[in-house]
């Protein structure tokens, strides 16, 4: 009785492979300018590879939740878009992040976990103001461009009501 030895060949694990986003950052106020970004797969799946996107409370998915691969388009990019949330919550500058879920009859892709992907934001909200002791604030707003009266209490200066225009950094 002769054993033959079997030599086994570790290989890399597949992935998914991302483009984007582009434009490389958004601007929550121009919640109509989405960011663009693209899937592939780094190699060809024995079946149907299904990717599906969740995202955080920072961004909305203007195209479908859920990205398809087959056999034959594995290598073909698929987009899906993104639009900020315009929270007007002074933050500063940040990011959505989009998740991905990875199910397929192909074992090497089935559960497969790839890291989350990021979306810089720049905020367009001031930080609040807060009325001067005995004085008001009316019609503010903390949105970037905005503005907001601050009148200040009897006897102190200014004693004529000041517009502020909010301008985030």
């Amino acid at each position: 009785f002769e054993e033959n030895a079997a030599t086994c060949i570790a290989s890399a694990k597949p992935s998914i492979i991302h483009q984007g986003p582009s434009p490389a950052s958004l601007r929550e106020a121009s919640t109509t300018t989405s960011a663009e970004l693209t899937l592939v797969l780094s190699e060809a799946p024995t079946a149907d590879v299904t990717v599906t996107l969740s995202i955080s409370n920072q961004i909305s998915l203007v195209s479908g939740a859920i990205v398809t691969f087959t056999p034959t388009s594995w290598n073909i990019p698929q987009p899906f878009s993104v639009v900020p949330i315009d929270d007007l919550i002074h933050e500063g500058d940040h990011a959505g992040t989009i998740h991905m879920s990875v199910s397929s009859a192909d074992v090497l892709y089935n559960g497969l976990t790839s890291p989350p992907l990021s979306v810089p934001i720049e905020d367009n909200d001031c930080a609040s103001l807060d009325a001067p002791d005995g004085g008001s604030l009316s019609s503010c707003s903390n949105e970037h461009g905005k503005t907001c009266t601050v009148q200040c209490g009897q006897g102190l200066d200014p004693a004529t009501p000041v517009v502020l225009q909010c301008l985030s950094t």
